[in-house]
């Protein structure tokens, strides 16, 4: 499953079998994840390999949203993580 969490509730949920790649998480993350951001807001997300941060970085600013990479090896900054 891919999602996001705003104020302790997931947004965008979307299941999928195959592995993830970053195209996928980037298809997921404009048609699905941006269009549910009414107000400009700030995503937090970890560095995992399929997130490219250059791409997501212009699709935010596109939608008028900040991204903010996490430290690596940070998942206790990454409240997701503990669903």
């Amino acid at each position: 499953m891919v999602a996001g969490l705003t104020n302790g509730e997931l947004i965008a949920p979307m299941t999928y079998e195959e592995m993830m790649t970053s195209d996928f998480f980037e298809a997921w993350f404009q048609k699905f994840l941006l269009p549910t951001l009414t107000t400009p807001s700030v995503i937090i997300m970890d560095n995992a390999r399929f997130h490219r941060m250059g791409k997501l970085e212009l699709l935010c600013e596109e939608f008028g949203h900040k991204l903010l990479p996490l430290p690596p090896y940070s998942p206790e900054y990454n409240p997701i993580e503990a669903l």
